[in-house]
């Protein structure tokens, strides 16, 4: 069946759910007892009416701020995820997702394939607050959501996160007291040209990674990379206010544009951090094309970059 694609990471891609999805991703939550039993009491607490009734910009190929997705690993449905925009005083998006085996369970893949919805819901909407809402007898959902980053919340006033949804969802699927409510505050993330006042910032990133990098940063090196810094466009990407990464770039008046240097703060890897820095290029420089000046090859084939040409080291003849 030809899906189309939301994001993906990995050997794991999101799908939008369509219409005729419903029934799968009703039927995916009760081929296995483990399954349901971890989500609900009994099969009459979730009835198919919530799935076939469910509002319909729920499903399509159209991107939205509310959607079910569908997990796809190693080229098999495994499960599905959702995700609702709640218009709050604590504005947010409420996320819900089941595996349709246990065999997928236990392995990381229901966590990665929620990191991966978070980081690109930040990056397409720029969400900040995440909650998820699980039952008490799920103590393997919670411990997973945990590792997301999510946080139980011994004080959670709905009426400070749902909007419309407030009498629908505000006392959580499972009622006030089997209810865990979980928040998760993201950063917002910024990708924007360096100044002059993030020097400092700059350098102690470079200095963090230590030798490979300290022609830059160690000795006269800092001064020669400040000179370089002031004749460069160069990209820098924060977390609220930690810098994660920078790319420097030098524009060939119309004939290309080149990225000389790439680095994402070894804590971020992982999160596309790299390919967003590049893509800002593309997209300010949209009818140029943008190179990258590679010595770790492997990365960019990793993210379908095409190879072109190769450079040498010249030096005079003796």
């Amino acid at each position: 069946m030809n899906r189309h694609l939301y994001t993906e990471r990995n050997d794991i891609k999101l799908l939008y759910a369509e219409e005729k999805d419903r029934r799968l991703i009703y039927d995916m939550a009760f081929e296995e007892d483990e399954t349901w039993q971890a989500m609900v009491a009994s099969k009459e607490d979730f009835p198919w009416s919530e799935l076939r009734d469910e509002e319909s910009h729920f499903f399509g190929i159209d991107p939205g701020r509310c959607k079910y997705l569908l997990i796809e690993y190693n080229e098999q449905i495994i499960g599905t995820i959702s995700h609702t925009y709640h218009d709050g005083k604590i504005p947010n998006m409420e996320l819900d997702m089941w595996l349709r085996s246990s065999r997928y369970a236990g392995k990381g893949i229901g966590s990665s394939a929620m990191k991966l919805l978070i980081d690109s819901l930040v990056k397409d909407y720029n969400i900040e607050t995440f909650i998820i809402r699980p039952w008490v007898r799920n103590p393997r959902a919670i411990k997973a959501y945990e590792k997301c980053g999510f946080v139980v919340m011994d004080s959670f006033n709905p009426e400070e996160y749902y909007g419309k949804y407030l009498e629908i969802g505000g006392d959580g699927d499972f009622g006030e007291e089997e209810t865990v409510n979980m928040v998760l505050s993201v950063n917002p993330i910024l990708i924007r040209r360096y100044k002059l006042e993030d020097e400092e910032a700059l350098f102690q990133l470079l200095e963090r990674e230590g030798e490979e990098w300290k022609d830059y940063w160690q000795g006269t090196g800092r001064q020669k990379y400040q000179k370089a810094l002031a004749s460069s466009i160069t990209y820098l990407l924060y977390e609220g206010s930690v810098l994660c990464g920078f790319a420097r770039c030098r524009d060939d008046d119309g004939f290309g544009f080149y990225v000389y240097d790439l680095l994402v703060d070894k804590k971020h890897r992982g999160k596309e951090y790299g390919r967003m820095l590049m893509e800002q290029a593309c997209h300010e420089f949209s009818n140029d094309t943008v190179y990258v000046m590679s010595d770790v090859n492997p990365y960019y084939e990793k993210l379908g970059y095409k190879k072109e040409g190769t450079i040498f080291i010249v030096k005079p003849k003796l």
